[in-house]
This record gives structure tokens, sequence and C-alpha cells, in this order.
């Protein structure tokens, strides 16, 4: 029997005719659910929408700085007397975190950074103010001990991640194409898809009848889509958002942790932000103009560092760099009916042993640990090859 798949770090981009593995190989080389539950029939993966709340779409002229120190309150409130540990990778999204909290009143000698050395190379001179001026606990880990790291704190804490920043800003895909961010989304997609095709087996039919899947799909979530950056935002927003929204809890193995994992910008508030200003980002490509990046969350930092050239020149820098074509630190997790499983993609099984390569025996391991998801027809033989990476 077909098991239902929730979440997975990480699911192969396997199909070759569904809109989720097509244009989500643009992205990268994983496959996630529709959170909106529509697109889910194309995959191969017998993937299920999760029961969570969905954005309305509708107006509410929310200001960005309000839903920042509203969450920042929230947060302090839930903690209590536990440990506030933000995930600090030195870039925006986790940088404004930090200011919220600090602007929202939460006693510096509460809060734990969590970072690595590329964060502190990021943004220097903040993590000199946190540390030696405020003397906020710093905790440097590595993505190989993370793990390690973070079961040392315990269950007194609250991990706070920058997850799903992006998702409402548009996606960092803009970057390998900033000429294509404002013109036709259909145009763009399929220019990316061509240079993205793994290997090579994607036909124009097939790039033409998924975009046109998509296109449907826009207009039916009420999100329609008009220039490539809005289209990219709208898979980042409503399909990507479905693993990022979740990408902590699967990391986790403290069923505890995993409770206390809270991703700042999930709150809904933002989500209906992103709706009423995404027909507005393809004024400033966010790509090449820095001065407007992420403008509110900079503007935020601002408030309290008075950094007048982080404000001006701070552009996007790929902090999270633990996934695509790497190793895999973290065991894999699947989220099914069940509840989570943390698997060993380093185990000696009959598929791993026919590579040699680390990256390619948990490949290998992925897929086949991913067999009971797949629906019915899905040609196994060819899911169980490990495909070349471009």
């Amino acid at each position: 029997m077909v098991k239902n798949l929730y979440a997975c770090k990480y699911a192969p981009a396997f199909g070759y005719d569904d809109p989720l593995s097509i244009i989500g190989r643009i992205f990268w080389q994983w496959s996630e659910p529709d959170r909106y539950g529509i697109l889910n029939e194309y995959s191969p993966y017998n993937f299920k929408t999760m029961e969570r709340p969905l954005p309305t779409g509708m107006e509410k002229g929310l200001d960005f700085r309000e839903i920042c120190l509203k969450v920042a309150r929230e947060i302090i409130a839930k903690a209590g007397n536990k440990r506030i540990c933000v995930l600090w990778s030195g870039g925006v999204d986790s940088t404004a975190i930090v200011c919220s909290l600090l602007l929202a009143g939460v006693d510096p000698q509460q809060l734990i950074l969590a970072h690595t050395h590329a964060s502190v190379r990021e943004y220097p001179y903040f993590f000199l103010v946190m540390k030696e001026k405020l003397k906020i606990k710093s905790l440097q880990y590595s993505w190989t001990l993370s793990l390690e790291q973070y079961a040392q704190l315990g269950s007194n804490v609250l991990f706070v991640t920058g997850w799903c920043a992006d998702q409402l800003f548009g996606s960092n895909v803009n970057q390998r194409y900033p000429e294509l961010y404002q013109v036709d989304w259909q145009t763009g997609l399929k220019k990316m898809i061509k240079d993205r095709d793994i290997k090579g087996v994607v036909t124009d039919r097939q790039i033409d009848e998924n975009l046109y899947r998509f296109g449907v799909y826009a207009d039916k979530i009420g999100l329609p889509i008009r220039y490539t950056c809005e289209a990219l935002w709208l898979f980042n927003f409503a399909i990507k958002w479905s693993h990022v929204s979740m990408d902590l809890k699967l990391t986790l193995i403290d069923p505890v942790q995993k409770e206390n994992a809270i991703n700042f910008y999930e709150d809904m508030d933002f989500q209906e932000w992103s709706i009423e200003h995404y027909q507005e980002f393809y004024l400033h490509n966010q790509s090449t103009d820095v001065v407007n990046y992420k403008r509110p969350l900079k503007e935020l930092i601002y408030e309290y560092t008075k950094d007048k050239t982080y404000l001006e020149n701070k552009g996007k820098v790929n902090s999270w760099c633990s996934a695509v074509a790497r190793i895999q630190y973290s065991p894999f997790c699947i989220l099914d009916d069940d509840g989570y499983h943390h698997l060993d993609l380093m185990a000696d099984t009959e598929i791993s042993r026919k590579y040699t390569s680390t990256i390619d025996k948990q490949e290998a391991n992925r897929r086949y640990y991913m067999l009971d998801y797949l629906k019915e027809g899905v040609d196994i033989e060819r899911f169980l090859v490990v495909e070349e990476r471009q």
C-alpha cells in the first residue's frame, strides 16, 4: 500500500512530466508538495497536504516592521524562562530576527546566537556588537556537528530560524538569471528549465504543458503571474514553502526540540503581506538592485544598528549551504501518517552497494527509502538510478 508523504528531507526530483518536478529543478534537485494541494496529483510521489491554514489574500495594509515586532513579542512571551537560540547565518533575514527581538525588549542574556565561521564573515560588525557590547552568548557550530550541538542545548530552548523569508520576497534563482527578471514568465521559466534539465530528456511539449498547468494553477489560487520574478515567487511561496517551513523540524531528532522550533517569517501576517506586495516585486530586480534588496528587513536592522553602509549596500549572499549536491550530515527524515522517521543515508543497503562515492551512496539510499511513497505506475527501475548532477 502506498503511504502518504507530508514532508521529506529530501525527496529527489524524479518526474519529467509534472510541474513540481520540472519547474522544481530550476530551484534545486529535490521535490516537495504543493501546500495548496492542487499540483500534487501530477507528482510521482503520493504527496499529501498538511492541515495548516493558508493565507486568504485579503488586503490588510499590514506594516512589515509591526509584524516583525509582533512576532518577536510572541516569541518572548512563549519562551518564558527558556533561552531563545537564533540560528544566525549572518544574512539579512536572521539579523533582522535578532534586531526584532532586541527592539521588542528581550533580555540579551536570554539570547543565544548559533552561527558558523561564515556567519561572522558575512556581518562581522554585528557579531562584535552582539558579543562584545551586549554579551550575548554565541554558539559556533559546523554542519557536520550541528545535530550534536543542538542536542547539548537540551529542551529548555526555543530555536528560531529565518526560514520562509526568501519565500516572502521572491527567489534566489533571480541571481542566476538577472536578465529574465522582468520578461514574460513562460519565456523565462522555459529558458531556466532547459538550462537545468539534468539528462536533457524533457521535451518542449512537456515543458509547455506543465507551464500551462502552472499558469492555470496560479489563476485558480488567485495569484496570477506576469513576469519571471512573479512566477519564481509563486513557486517559492506556494510549493517550496512546504519544505522550508519544515526544514528544522525535519533536522532535529528530539521530539521536544521539534516542538520548540519556530520559523520567524512563517507567521500568517507575513504571508498576507507577501501576497499584497508580490506584484510590486518586478519594479526592483532583487539580484542587481542591492539598495532595495529586502528593504523592509534592512530598515529594521538599521533602526537598531544605525549601520547606513549595510542598509544601502547589503545584497544577497547564499548563507544556507548544506544541501544541493553536497553531503547531507543530518539523517534522512520523512514525515508520514505515522510521524517522523529518521533514516541513515550511509546504511549498507542493496542499492547503495552499487556506488562508491559518499554522495552517490546517500542518493541511492534516499531513493530506496522513498519507494513506499511512489504512486502506482512509476518506473521503479528508473527511479532507483542515481542521476548525474549538473
